[in-house]
């Protein structure tokens, strides 16, 4: 006897748009869902104020030679020169900084994140496919035994979607839209941040090579001093313990210029590893000499300064960014209190033949409320804990723009000491120069003494490291200023130093560059001439003057 089929019903295409339509309605909801999602964050848009200073990092197309990150060197590195100024410094950095490089990673991460967020908002999608052969056993029909061979395909198609009733993941979406941006700030923070290290390691190098240079100069001229002094010994003119003393004193100016020879190296340590350039490559600057630079605009006011601190720090912004997550959090904890909705349906079918299946289908919804979990005390105590955690992002940005302002009030005072401490030195400086000049000629006509000339010379070397010192702290206190109001970038600087991004001056500011420096080389000749002049009246007057006392 023929075995009978299962009662189930041949799928039909009117019941293949039953489950078109059903679908289309679900699609409806996602759509409607998304564009509401859409609105919101439309409306939570973050606003950037429109002066930010801000790295522009992406297709740098600067005209410098490629550099290999230390990290995929090889064993053995070769020595190699890297001539560094201002200009190739604060690019290098731009490029080749690790601490950016990192920020540059985490920003992708909230990228990540951020795109994750979105997942809520889309369905749950399953193709699911079983096959199954059974052969074996047997029934009894009419008692007789028949022997059981079956084949089974199962095809099916879910499709499931939430929809929490609290907009839950629309405040988790403006949350993770929130950290990215934050992310943003935080690589403009250190990126400010390398260029103020990069900056204040150049200029210590720079004081470094000029504390080197007067060294030396001071070293060869005890050099000379013991020379002679060893020649008179020999001649019977000088004691012996004169030519110790100058020996004594040769021995400390040679001290003196290895420690200064020790600074160098390490402030040229400093800058390779800001850079990410090879420790074994030779650092050398166009200039060694140390220069005041003009790098704050004229006429600024404190209270200027600070306004702009609170609209271009990054940090300042990123914590707005940090309360606005703290006030999601609360809306997302809040957000428990409304049901969340399940829709679920499935389509499939069971047959023998691929080809003629019959048809299986299911609907269904589910609603889940957890405000009732545990009587809502948990959901209770989150909400008072999210809403002390808004009070304490406020007070934190309160307190922290408290210390910036006063940061910003002392590099503001600071910068105004040493500018005028810088003129303070130069006189000095000039004063202690002619009082060893006078001095030297004065024992050149035998009427100065050798601890005089020691005595000025220790205070001329002196007031020229102050010098040094001064213009030392006076770049390092304008740059420290731009930083703290968050106004340093690589552009910012190449203006003020009347230079354009990626070339020199124009042709003519070259021009009337080159006139200045004409004009200053015309007047310092004049000026050595005139000096020329008068340490030779002087020498002779002193000349005169010892004639006339030994007579």
């Amino acid at each position: 006897m023929a075995r009978k089929q299962p009662a189930y019903k041949s799928i039909e295409p009117s019941l293949w748009h039953r489950h078109g339509i059903v679908c289309m309605v679900l699609g409806g909801l996602l759509i409607l869902t998304l564009a509401l999602s859409q609105a919101a964050l439309a409306q939570s848009k973050p606003q950037s104020p429109p002066n930010i200073q801000r790295a522009n990092l992406k297709n740098q197309s600067r005209n410098l030679n490629h550099f290999i990150p230390i990290m995929f060197l090889p064993g053995g590195v070769k020595s190699s020169n890297f001539l560094v100024d201002i200009e190739n410094l604060l690019y290098t950095i731009e490029n080749q900084n690790l601490d950016i490089a990192i920020s540059e990673s985490r920003i992708k991460d909230a990228k990540g994140n951020m795109i994750r967020s979105i997942a809520p908002f889309m369905p749950s999608i399953v193709g699911e496919y079983s096959y199954e052969n059974y052969d074996g056993g047997q029934v009894f029909v009419d008692e007789r035994p028949v022997l059981v061979k079956r084949t089974t395909h199962l095809p099916k198609a879910s499709l499931s979607y939430d929809i929490p009733l609290g907009g839950r993941p629309i405040f988790q979406l403006k949350a993770s839209r929130s950290e990215f941006h934050r992310a943003q700030l935080r690589r403009d923070r250190i990126y400010q941040s390398s260029l103020f290290e990069g900056l204040k390691a150049y200029f210590n190098l720079l004081h470094n090579y000029s504390k080197l240079t007067v060294t030396e100069q001071s070293l060869e001229e005890a050099r000379m001093d013991r020379a002679l002094t060893q020649r008179k010994f020999e001649l019977g003119f000088v004691k012996k313990l004169d030519v110790m003393e100058r020996q004594g004193i040769e021995a400390d100016k040679k001290s003196q210029v290895l420690e200064s020879k020790n600074q160098v190296n390490l402030s040229k340590l400093k800058i390779a590893t800001l850079l990410n350039v090879p420790l074994t490559w030779e650092i050398q600057l166009k200039q060694k000499t140390i220069q005041p630079f003009s790098l704050l605009k004229k006429n600024t006011t404190l209270e200027g300064y600070l306004q702009t601190a609170h609209t271009q720090r990054p940090d300042i912004q990123e914590m707005d960014r940090e309360i606005k997550e703290a006030k999601l959090a609360y809306k997302m904890i809040r957000s428990d209190i409304l049901p969340s909705l399940n829709l679920s349906s499935y389509i499939g079918g069971v047959g023998s033949v691929p080809g003629n299946l019959n048809q299986i289908k299911q609907y269904g919804g589910k609603m889940f409320v957890n405000v009732f979990k545990n009587m809502g005390v948990e959901t209770w105590g989150n909400l008072k804990s999210a809403k002390a955690k808004i009070q304490e992002a406020i007070l934190i940005k309160q307190r922290k723009l408290n210390d910036i302002y006063q940061t910003i009030s002392e590099d503001y005072y600071n910068t105004q000491m040493y500018q005028e401490q810088m003129k303070v030195m130069t006189q000095k400086r000039g004063a202690t120069q002619e009082a060893y000049r006078i001095a030297h000629l004065r024992k050149q006509a035998g009427m100065g003494t050798t601890l005089e000339m020691t005595q000025l010379e220790t205070a001329m070397i002196q007031a020229k490291m102050d010098y040094s010192s001064s213009v030392l702290n006076y770049n390092i206190s304008q740059s420290k200023l731009l930083y703290e109001t968050g106004q340093l970038t690589t552009d910012t600087i190449l203006e003020r130093l009347n230079t354009t991004t990626g070339s020199r001056l124009p042709q003519q500011q070259k021009a009337e560059s080159q006139k200045q420096v004409a004009a200053v080389t015309i007047s310092t000749q004049e000026s050595e001439e005139v000096n020329k002049e008068k340490s030779t009246q002087i020498y002779r007057a002193l000349q005169i003057e010892s004639l006339e006392i030994s007579e």
